[in-house]
């Protein structure tokens, strides 16, 4: 399963076969395709939500990180801008080189990549640039394939009623 992005009301899905991204507004039942930037695979990808509430692109291409932004351009089309790109050779430690890197997972909401090496499995702050290594097992062949990060929280009343969170 290819995972999809809520950005405002609408929708986004990765399609591998056309590599292109399937729009689906939800108050309208409409549909729509949107072009990737030229010559990019959905290989190793992620849609999210940017800052700006717009719909953004990650894709992990050996030792990088493209981002990508949806930005309006001067006739009024959209069209994709490369807004970062993350060494990953230099933000991680030292011990995690790796011959390949994974990406295997991203938290939407709060702007977390899951990247695997052969070291282990590192998440990565978009935001603060904080990196933690998350796991020891080796990501491959036979290590961690995908993640699936979840948000929770606790509140006072929790305690206070004996609730707990789930």
């Amino acid at each position: 399963m290819v995972p999809s992005a809520l950005v405002g009301s609408a929708f986004y899905f990765l399609i591998d076969a056309t590599n292109s991204i399937l729009k689906y507004e939800l108050a309208t039942r409409n549909m729509s395709v949107i072009q990737l930037p030229p010559d990019f695979s959905v290989d190793f990808a992620v849609l999210m939500a940017m800052g700006d509430g717009g719909l953004g692109f990650a894709r992990l291409e050996n030792s990088r990180l493209f981002l990508w932004s949806m930005e309006t351009g001067p006739k009024g089309d959209a069209e994709w801008a490369q807004t970062r790109v993350i060494q990953l050779e230099t933000l991680l430690p030292v011990d995690a080189s790796s011959i390949s890197y994974d990406f295997v997972g991203f938290a939407h909401g709060v702007g977390v990549f899951f990247v695997g090496t052969d070291d282990g499995l590192f998440s990565i702050d978009l935001k603060s640039g904080r990196v933690m290594k998350v796991c020891e097992e080796e990501c491959g062949e036979e290590g961690i394939h995908g993640v699936i990060p979840y948000i929770s929280f606790y509140t006072p009343d929790f305690h206070q009623y004996g609730l707990v969170p789930v």
